[in-house]
């Protein structure tokens, strides 16, 4: 087995990322009332619905599942409420390296 030379040639966990996809999109309104709103809210909810149909996950290039799980991670991330915090532990676990 050889090592991925690149963050994109790392393994990408694609039924991971779409369970933590679903659970970001469950907690939509407590992350509203931790403060999401506006264009954060839109990403977000645009980033998770790409990744919550394992299906429609699976069709996507690898590029293009990375990019929207980033964007989910990073929203997650900027909002820095304990409960996005560990949302964005779960995508960034299902996206391995960054």
């Amino acid at each position: 087995m050889t090592t991925p030379t690149t963050i994109a040639e790392a393994p990408l966990e694609r039924e991971c990322l779409c369970v933590a996809a679903r659970s970001v999109i469950n907690e939509i309104p407590e992350l509203m009332a931790d403060g999401l709103a506006g264009a954060p809210l839109h990403a977000l909810a645009t980033h998770a619905e790409s990744l919550s149909d394992l299906d429609q996950l699976r069709a996507l290039a690898p590029d293009e599942a990375r990019l929207h799980g980033t964007g989910l991670y990073d929203v997650l991330d900027t909002l820095g409420s304990d409960r996005s915090l560990t949302l964005a532990v779960w995508v960034g676990e299902a996206l391995g390296p960054r």
